[in-house]
């Protein structure tokens, strides 16, 4: 069987018009409607329409105003979705919250993105290869009861065969029709066996892809590429090509299998990887809300580290967490980040203030950061403040602090742990850090924790909080240059060497 890359939906468009419904192709400011074919019977195919808002991560994709596809809000600041989608666009506009993508519905956001971040080896060595892309959003996504984030499959996971999994976009009635229907559809499908899925195409990655089962007929069709394959709560896959027969020939359908974890680096927030067994290196699970001071920071939608409430207006972490960045996404009370628990409360800051010498005279010099919250964080007993340690604390050697954090499981791995994790460390003697580190080790400045285990924070947890007792005592600043993983130290930036700075800045 040949394979056909799963069509978007084009539009043509005409004369601009200054009203909310429309019967043809318009546009008007940026915004664009679309044709209302059979709107009461459009479908995905072998589907039928779908209870309003109950697909709250499904977001419409409008490349260059013409090609219609469909994605998935993935972090406050991406949204998911196939390459081929946007392979010549140089911007889209994106539609978050809707329902009938006809009207501008009072749940819809709307806004127009020319990031587009596509796979650096999409379409080698084959047309529909790491058909995978991110769209970055130009503003922070705020989710409410019509907009939410999807959780992604883990790295691990299998190839689901047997699964009855959910599928849901706006595309065409039928294989022949050029026009999206305005109404969203969904429709349940069977993933196959991979060996079936190989047979069915001739470029088929088992490894790569996954398909489901076209009987019905049932599927996908134009304008529902990059859609979101969906078992549970889990995105496992993403819409991304039918047979060249077309997508109402009881023939399968081809995703992009498990949602590639390498696709772009540096997006790391609400991966869902691994969920049960990710962790800081050699820790374990906290119990829920017991580090009730630890804080979840996103810099600029795109950088995980952590940090610790110290006052109910100032959050402490790492420079080098916040260097660059212009705000910072701050998740309080928080256990799982993949989620909107209860107990947690969010907000986004702009108030970053860095330490004037930060990276004078070494690289890690001086990485100490304070994040002002804008408003007054309420506590309770899910968020608390920290105490730090005094001017004049010693060096702790041989104490055995706490370090939590949402750090990855290991060194090569690219996603966070979406779940707090917690491991106990031994302070090692000063002049021992220095022997590891070399000269630009400043032991007045600095304190290091042994690796021996291997035990210490990875990716994700950098700006985490070192506590002894109920006293913050470091900020985790470093590893060794041969990884986080390796029994090597973990460095700190000491509390008491910059007490007073925190002090005059945090207004404490």
């Amino acid at each position: 069987m040949k394979v056909a890359i799963c069509a978007f939906a084009v539009l043509s468009l005409t004369v601009a018009l200054p009203a909310e419904n429309f019967s043809g192709d318009e546009v008007v400011d940026g915004v664009y409607y679309y044709t209302e074919d059979e709107a009461n019977s459009g479908r995905i195919i072998g589907g039928d329409t779908i209870r309003a808002h109950t697909r709250p991560y499904l977001v419409g994709l409008l490349a260059d105003g013409q090609r219609f596809c469909a994605g998935s809000l993935i972090s406050p600041s991406f949204v998911l979705t196939a390459a081929h989608c946007v392979d010549t666009a140089s911007y889209v506009n994106l539609i978050f919250g809707a329902h009938n993508i006809n009207i501008q519905e009072s749940t819809q956001l709307r806004q127009v993105s020319s990031t587009i971040i596509k796979h650096p080896q999409y379409k080698i060595p084959h047309v529909h290869s790491n058909d995978i892309a991110l769209i970055k959003t130009p503003e922070h996504i705020v989710t409410n009861n019509y907009i939410k984030v999807v959780r992604l499959a883990s790295g691990g996971s299998g190839h689901y065969v047997g699964y009855t999994a959910a599928l849901a976009g706006w595309g065409s009635t039928s294989e022949s029709s050029t026009a999206i229907t305005p109404i969203l559809q969904e429709v349940f499908v069977v993933v196959m066996n991979n060996t079936k899925c190989a047979e069915s195409f001739a470029t088929y990655s088992t490894s790569e892809d996954i398909c489901t089962s076209g009987r019905g007929p049932v599927g996908g069709c134009n304008g529902d590429s990059g859609a979101p394959l969906m078992a549970g709560h889990h995105q496992i896959g993403i819409l991304s090509f039918t047979s060249e027969d077309g997508c109402a020939q009881d023939e399968p359908t081809g995703y992009m299998k498990n949602v590639p974890r390498d696709a772009v680096k540096g997006v790391k927030y609400y991966t869902g990887d691994e969920p049960n067994i990710g962790r800081i290196i050699g820790g374990d699970e906290a119990v829920p809300n017991t580090k009730p001071y630890v804080v979840g920071i996103i810099a600029d939608g795109q950088k995980f580290c952590t940090g610790s409430l110290i006052s109910p207006y100032y959050v402490l972490t790492a420079a080098h967490c916040v260097d660059t960045a212009t705000y910072a996404n701050l998740i309080f009370g928080a256990h799982n980040v993949n989620y909107h628990e209860s107990t947690q409360y969010r907000i986004v800051s702009y108030g970053i203030i860095k330490h004037p010498q930060y990276k004078i005279p070494y690289e890690h010099s001086n990485d100490v950061a304070l994040i002002k919250t804008q408003e007054h964080i309420v506590t309770n007993n899910n968020i608390q403040v920290i105490r730090l340690a005094s001017p004049g604390a010693g060096d702790y050697e041989g104490f055995t602090p706490v370090l939590a954090g949402w750090g990855s499981i290991s060194e090569s791995s690219t996603a966070i742990s979406p779940t707090l994790h917690e491991v106990y460390l031994i302070v090692m003697n000063n002049t021992r850090c220095a022997e590891s580190f070399g000269s630009t080790y400043n032991q007045s400045e600095f304190i290091c924790t042994s690796g021996t285990g291997p035990v210490g924070g990875c990716n994700g947890d950098s700006g985490a909080p070192l506590v002894v007792g109920s006293s913050q005592i470091a900020i985790l600043s470093f590893t060794g240059a041969d990884g986080c993983a390796h029994e090597e130290p973990t460095g700190y930036t000491r509390i008491s060497r910059f007490r007073q700075w925190i002090d005059e800045n945090a207004e404490l």
